[in-house]
């Protein structure tokens, strides 16, 4: 599934772009949220649920 970018920006479309990001670059300096952020578009994913199997093979009771 692609996704839809505007080629042809407004420069109001431009000046807000650059004005959001700014913000949050600076916001990151204060509290970097980045490193928490979720997002939706990864192609691929890890679970982890802290079962593992015993020398057996078998899961522990």
């Amino acid at each position: 599934m692609g996704s839809w970018t505007p080629h042809n920006l407004s420069e109001v479309n431009l000046g807000q772009r650059v004005m959001i990001c700014t913000s949050l670059l600076l916001k990151h300096r204060v509290d970097p949220f980045f490193n928490r952020m979720i997002t939706g578009d990864e192609k691929s994913g890890h679970c982890r649920n802290g079962k593992r199997a015993g020398l057996s093979g078998q899961l522990p009771i």
